[in-house]
């Protein structure tokens, strides 16, 4: 009777689905690709990953994508609010970076493919210089474009 624990225990690495365990696994994602977060990037997530940026990456100032999550309430404060951000808002931030910051944005696997289909006629979204999938995770990385190749007031401001 005592041996069942330990049996399962023992199992668990065999029963427990793939998905499930890369589900959890921000944080091995998060290392694997440091070199992608660079300390001054601005850093756009979503609901699901931004408890483990925050953590991993030893920041408070990421935003957030179309859905808050847990973070609603705090959100709703003068001095945080402009850290939600919609579609819009990111394709703005991605075409008109500063030119001495990246723009790293880490997704739950698949919303930034269905966000690139939402808008994709309009193109509103460039390649990013990096992109990686893996763990239940997205990450795509805009490296800074030369200030005159910024573009001047965009699609509204943020």
């Amino acid at each position: 009777m005592c041996s069942a624990p330990l049996a399962f225990m023992l199992s668990a690495p065999v029963i427990v689905p793939r998905e499930a365990e890369e589900g959890k696994a921000f944080g091995r994602f998060i290392a694997r690709h440091a070199a992608q977060l660079p300390a001054g990037a601005t850093v756009v997530t979503d609901d699901l990953a931004v408890h483990a940026l925050c953590w991993y990456l030893k920041r408070d100032d990421l935003y957030v994508l179309e859905r808050a999550g847990e973070l609603s309430y705090g959100l709703t404060y003068a001095d945080s609010s402009h850290r939600l951000l919609d579609d819009a808002d990111l394709f703005e931030l991605v075409d008109t970076a500063p030119g001495d910051r990246d723009v790293v944005v880490v997704l739950k696997q698949g919303r930034l493919d269905a966000l690139r289909q939402r808008h994709a006629p309009a193109q509103l979204l460039p390649p990013p210089s990096f992109e990686v999938t893996g763990d239940g995770l997205v990450l795509a990385r805009w490296a800074p474009r030369p200030a005159d190749e910024v573009p001047g007031p965009a699609r509204g401001s943020m």
